[in-house]
């Protein structure tokens, strides 16, 4: 978990790629794997190399009704000195494969307009822009813009 706060403090470093603006706890992830995991029942997997933790990503609920389990937000978290090396197609293409198994049959990413290289990763993947919306998170640097992103399985 420490390693998890260390690769999501780093995001939220960059400025543009999270909606936290204070760093994170380990407990604070704690709390967050075990929502996903437990509470919610979906996946969270981690990667590392050698010995180290370079990656974490997850499924995590859309919305916390019946209905709406069939859609899951996709999270890819990598570490600084990893990033720009084919990590992230890598992770997208897992859970890709990974989410008809689970159930999931439409997969959202919720990304900051300002992140250029996420938003060029999901939709060279074939996920399709749905919805825009300006201003709709701010930090200390301003307004962010939220870019929906959505593909079916």
């Amino acid at each position: 978990m420490a390693d998890i706060a260390r690769i999501y403090n780093q995001a939220i470093d960059l400025g543009y790629v999270t909606a936290d603006t204070e760093h994170v706890t380990t407990e604070s992830r704690r709390e967050m794997w075990e929502t996903i995991t437990q509470k919610h029942n979906r996946p969270f997997w981690i990667a590392r190399d050698y010995t180290n933790t370079i990656a974490f990503f997850y499924f995590r609920n859309f919305y916390d009704r019946p209905a709406y389990r069939i859609t899951a937000e996709i999270g890819i978290y990598i570490d600084a000195n990893h990033r720009r090396k084919g990590l992230g197609q890598y992770l997208l293409n897992y859970c890709m494969s990974q989410a008809p198994i689970i159930g999931i049959e439409n997969v959202l990413a919720l990304i900051f307009a300002s992140n250029k290289n996420s938003i060029a990763l999901f939709e060279k993947n074939g996920f399709e822009q749905k919805g825009e919306f300006p201003g709709l998170a701010k930090d200390e640097k301003g307004y962010n813009d939220l870019i929906i992103f959505l593909k079916k399985t």
